[in-house]
């Protein structure tokens, strides 16, 4: 599976850095961001990771 990232989900990832940058350091921003693009990237393997329900057949 190939992840395609939107230019809604890049601004909204890039604001949650920001803010957290912000509120309370670089790192806790960078860990963070870092945790939610691994997460992400994660469904390249397990695209029905966190489905409520399980794994269930596409339907075509």
């Amino acid at each position: 599976m190939r992840i395609e990232w939107s230019a809604d989900a890049v601004s909204d990832l890039t604001a949650i850095s920001s803010y957290l940058e912000e509120d309370r350091n670089l790192e806790t921003a960078n860990r963070v961001a870092r945790a939610i693009y691994d997460a992400v990237l994660s469904l390249q393997t397990m695209p029905y990771r966190g489905r409520y329900g399980g794994w269930k057949t596409p339907v075509s």
